[in-house]
């Protein structure tokens, strides 16, 4: 009896070590939640560019480079023709820049801006040049190429080594057929020399005395098929006939000067 009393008390002594004895609940504690410091001034904005700093930086740059985009698209010069002029002689702005004024005279206010402006694009092609960089001659190669192929410009003025090298005879209108008592006209070519040559005297060089101006057959400006490029072309059609017959439209200001005191 002694033994199984003995045994009962260990067993129990063993329940009671294991937790199985009586659970006592301790009283629970009440959790304090303490309210989140209010941030003001210089921490306020410690927090903000701590966490948001990333997306601030993102969004200034958009909002910069969108106001870059705006301002260049409404303070951009925008030009009534664009000519292209492939040389294999360096020119000089003031030469440009006399090209467009003299060429003006024959052009009209196609955009309806007030104004007529003509734009030179001017490509370098130094084919004759020995010791030219190859490396800046393949680029501006690709870059008159590019340009010939978009075909979005019709109107081209060259010297005739250029025009050989490029073998463009089939691909410019025939202009002794389109103005056949036309002084200055051979075949494809519209000569300078005899008018617009000797109107400035920056355009009195060798160089531009064996300059000529021609226009592209529509067929080979893969962009003809749309209609703001048959407008364009219309307008340097219309140009062009203007030029080669004398017609001045936009007289320039000295010359409108000069006609007002005579009368």
């Amino acid at each position: 009896m002694d033994n199984n009393e003995n045994k009962s008390k260990q067993k129990k002594q063993t329940w009671n070590n294991w937790g199985g004895g009586a659970y006592k609940a301790e009283p629970m504690q009440e959790r304090v939640v303490t309210p989140p410091e209010k941030l003001t001034g210089k921490k306020k904005w410690q927090h903000f560019w701590f966490y948001y700093k990333v997306h601030t930086i993102v969004a200034i740059c958009i909002l910069v480079f969108a106001a870059i985009m705006i301002v260049d698209a409404v303070t951009r010069e925008k030009y009534d023709l664009t000519l292209v002029l492939a040389t294999d002689n360096t020119t000089i702005s003031e030469q440009e820049t006399a090209l467009a004024e003299i060429l003006s005279q024959y052009a009209s206010d196609y955009n309806g801006d007030g104004k007529v402006n003509i734009q030179i694009d001017v490509q370098n092609l130094p084919i004759s040049d020995e010791n030219a960089n190859p490396q800046v001659f393949s680029a501006m190669q690709t870059r008159f190429a590019g340009e010939m192929a978009v075909g979005k410009i019709s109107l081209y003025i060259m010297d005739q080594m250029l025009y050989d090298f490029y073998e463009l005879e089939e691909t410019m209108i025939d202009l002794s057929a389109e103005y056949p008592d036309a002084a200055g006209v051979d075949g494809d070519k519209f000569s300078l020399v005899d008018n617009v040559q000797t109107q400035h005297e920056l355009l009195c060089t060798d160089y531009f005395k064996e300059c000529f101006i021609m226009q592209r057959i529509p067929e080979y400006m893969a962009e003809y098929d749309k209609e703001k490029i048959k407008a364009q072309y219309a307008n340097e059609r219309e140009f062009l006939t203007n030029l080669i017959t004398g017609n001045i439209v936009t007289p320039l200001p000295e010359a409108s000067e000069s006609a007002d005191i005579s009368e």
